[in-house]
């Protein structure tokens, strides 16, 4: 063989999709190998380049039979110089350094679980979608779920040249207010996470929760529909398609259409507020009684508020703590439907 580069005569290789190619070796191989294809130039000439990286459990079975070649159970290993079916003597000595390499990447997990104790620490399974402990179990929303993944990206550990894996996804620190699967949320939770901005991983299940989840009937929701990137189109149809018929979800397909759904006019002490924050005026809250007021003026605001809604939010949050101080829980609902306009005001449901 003369080992001359001949190089190719069409450009089918440069134009081939590599999802087709994994896509194929998906239904034959198992596990699959990662590939990476490129084009190179070499003396003017084009040739085509597969490079098959090592499986980390290998050995790579094939899974059915394909053509001539690809035998259901061929386990293929590259000898020098060629490919061939493996020899038992090679597939002991890789089944034991599988073995080996298991053995070194569970013990920092294991050192780690000793070191916590079995109070303090819990053990994701990401196939079942649950957090568990031998004692208790906390499932993960499946939606939440589908979005874990992880990826092979350069090295990023310490050992040069060692394989790592690197999560993917927004990555917070988790606190009281902070929700990470259906059945966190609650009223309490969904208001003091709009006052706050609380960074979210699932804005999606704050609309589902207003809808469905929650009992309060007056919950914001463009917020978290900018935050998922939903029109309001697309905010109906979600809505519309969750399963029951409560009364919050006919309330919320009601505001959905509405630009101006929370306005409302209060006569009283409530009425000259607003005319006061039309102003640009902030006054604070001294009471449970007066914060009931003030909320119930931030429904009043019209169009053009010259207030900024971080002044808004922390002035409706001074509001709230003033009302929780007192335990006036009828008056949470006034704080709610202020949340609510502040919300068609600064996030408002786009076509």
């Amino acid at each position: 063989m003369s080992h001359a580069v001949v190089g190719m005569g069409t450009d089918e290789f440069s134009n081939v999709d590599p999802a087709v190619v994994t896509g194929k070796l998906k239904s034959i191989l198992d596990p699959t190998p990662r590939i990476e294809m490129a084009s190179v130039e070499i003396g003017g000439i084009r040739i085509g380049v597969i490079h098959v990286e090592q499986h980390p459990s290998r050995p790579i079975i094939a899974q059915k039979t394909e053509g001539d070649k690809i035998k259901e159970g061929d386990i293929f290993y590259r000898y020098p110089g060629q490919s061939a079916r493996i020899k038992y003597s090679d597939l002991r000595a890789m089944l034991d350094q599988r073995d080996r390499q298991a053995r070194l990447d569970v013990m920092p997990m294991v050192e780690r679980l000793l070191a916590l104790g079995p109070q303090r620490a819990l053990v994701a399974d990401l196939e079942e979608g649950v957090l568990a402990n031998g004692q208790g179990r906390i499932a993960i929303d499946s939606e939440l779920l589908k979005n874990i993944s992880f990826i092979r990206e350069g090295n990023f550990d310490e050992v040069a040249g060692a394989p790592t894996l690197k999560l993917i996804g927004e990555v917070v620190p988790v606190d009281q207010n902070d929700i990470r699967s259906r059945g966190v949320l609650t009223d309490d939770v969904f208001l003091r996470n709009f006052l706050s901005g609380q960074t979210i991983s699932q804005p999606t299940e704050y609309i589902r929760y207003a809808a469905v989840g929650g009992r309060a009937a007056w919950l914001p929701i463009g917020y978290f529909a900018q935050k998922a990137g939903l029109s309001r189109r697309a905010v109906r149809e979600l809505v519309a398609g969750l399963p029951g018929d409560t009364a919050q979800k006919k309330v919320l397909l009601t505001r959905i259409d509405k630009a101006d759904g929370a306005k409302k006019n209060y006569a009283g002490s409530p009425k000259t507020i607003v005319e006061k924050l039309m102003a640009g005026q902030i006054i604070e809250p001294t009471d449970a009684k007066s914060a009931g007021s003030i909320a119930q003026a931030i429904c009043g605001l019209r169009e053009k508020v010259p207030l900024l809604l971080a002044d808004l939010l922390g002035l409706l949050g001074r509001c709230l703590a003033a009302i929780d101080a007192e335990g006036r829980t009828p008056a949470l609902s006034s704080v709610r439907r202020a949340a609510c306009r502040i919300d068609e005001l600064f996030f408002p449901l786009t076509d």
